[in-house]
Order: C-alpha cells, then sequence, then structure tokens
C-alpha cells in the first residue's frame, strides 16, 4: 500500500521510543517492479495439457492457495531489493506433477529487454523496489507469466 501522511505519522509514532539518539528515520513507499517470465513446459503424455497449465497458473499466483500456502508471487513472500533467483522458479514448475521440464525464454522486468535476467539467472532490485507478479490479463503492467505447453494430451 502507498505510505499515507496518517501511516508515516503513526509509525514515526510507535518508532520513535526506539530509536538510537541522532539516528534519523527515513520512511519510504515500495517500487513494484513488475516482472515479465515466459516459460516453455513440456508435459507427461499421460497428463491433459490444460489441467497442468492451470495447476501451474495457481502455484505461481500471488493468491493464498487451498492449502493455505502462499504462491510465488504473493506479496508476503516478496521482499525489499531482493534478487529473484530463476532456478527456484523453474524447480517449482518442475515439481508439479505431469510436467517432464521446463525452460525459461524469457525472465526480465516488463517490457524492459535490457534488463534480461536470463544468463545470469536473476534479477536483481534496488533497496526500495519489490518484483510483482500479479498475473492478470486486466493489468499486464503488474507482471506476466506466459506459458507455452507442449507434449501431454
Amino acid at each position: 500500500l502507498p505510505v499515507t501522511p496518517a501511516f508515516e505519522a503513526d509509525l514515526r509514532a510507535h518508532l520513535e521510543p526506539f530509536r538510537m539518539a541522532g539516528r534519523e528515520l527515513e520512511v519510504d513507499g515500495a517500487i513494484p517492479v513488475p516482472l515479465e517470465i515466459d516459460l516453455e513446459v513440456c508435459v507427461s503424455p499421460r497428463f491433459l495439457r490444460g489441467q497442468v497449465k492451470a495447476a501451474l497458473l495457481v502455484r505461481f499466483s500471488n493468491r493464498i492457495l487451498a492449502d493455505g500456502t502462499l504462491g510465488a508471487f504473493h506479496p508476503d513472500r516478496m521482499e525489499f531489493g531482493k534478487t529473484v533467483f530463476l532456478s527456484p522458479l523453474l524447480a517449482l514448475a518442475q515439481s508439479l506433477e505431469g510436467v517432464t521440464a521446463v525452460w525459461a525464454t524469457r525472465f526480465r522486468r516488463f517490457s524492459d529487454p535490457d534488463s534480461s535476467g536470463l544468463a545470469a539467472r536473476q534479477l536483481k532490485f534496488a533497496r526500495r523496489e519489490i518484483a510483482q507478479l500479479d498475473n492478470d490479463p486486466s493489468h499486464p503492467g503488474r507482471g506476466v507469466l506466459r506459458l507455452t505447453m507442449v507434449g501431454g494430451r
């Protein structure tokens, strides 16, 4: 959420008794950085492509899942300035039943071709930046995940 003047005042009042003398307190809002990730997924011949794709979209969501766990891009999993590594995302997709292989074909900041993290297999963020991937077709500027499904039935 945005840092409003009322929120900032309340936070400063709460933290003032704990602030070390001579130290300033800075209250800044987050800078969301939407991601653009394209994955090519090879589906086992025993599974339906559509079912595997639906399961992947749930796992890579920004929601709380039916079993109570958080989707890969739930806001509570994101941290200020935290590097997003590609390998755990590929491992998450690979762990799903019916997925035999997965490759990333795009891994970057949304609509920023110069920010590709494919070679380094990571995306770095500044102190106030937080990765975001809502995968909402109505708001592509909040992050996009595209899945190309091959194989399966």
